[in-house]
């Protein structure tokens, strides 16, 4: 399989950090961002296939990230995984359409199962 390109949008350095690690054990091409902004404007210039994010970020209402990231997926084809450890985050993620949600804590064999599933 050819790597892919995947950007990561956490706020918490922690776990970006940590699900970086993860993710760079993938074999795929990974990116992050730390804020809403920062992942909108880089979505609207870099192809990714999957975009893994939580809802919730420091700089921008979930109505508007999430109405940013359904215009930008009418422009660009990619995926998008959902994980927060919030549940009714997941009504949030039912308005995008066709991604999947994970509920945090998340471990790391889920993870690159449903990152697989996800871009295969």
């Amino acid at each position: 399989m050819q790597p892919r390109n995947i950007l990561l949008i956490e706020d918490n350095p922690d776990l970006r950090n940590f699900y970086s690690i993860v993710l760079q054990s993938t074999g795929h091409s990974i990116h992050s961002e730390s804020n809403g902004k920062d992942a909108i404007s880089r979505i609207s210039n870099d192809p990714f296939h999957l975009i893994i994010t939580d809802l919730t970020m420091p700089d921008l209402s979930i109505d508007q990230y999430v109405s940013n990231l359904e215009a930008l997926r009418l422009l660009h084809a990619f995926q998008i995984m959902i994980i927060s450890g919030r549940d009714d985050m997941a009504s949030w993620a039912k308005k995008l359409g066709d991604c999947k949600f994970l509920r945090k804590p998340i471990d790391i064999m889920t993870l690159t199962r449903e990152i697989h599933s996800s871009i295969n």
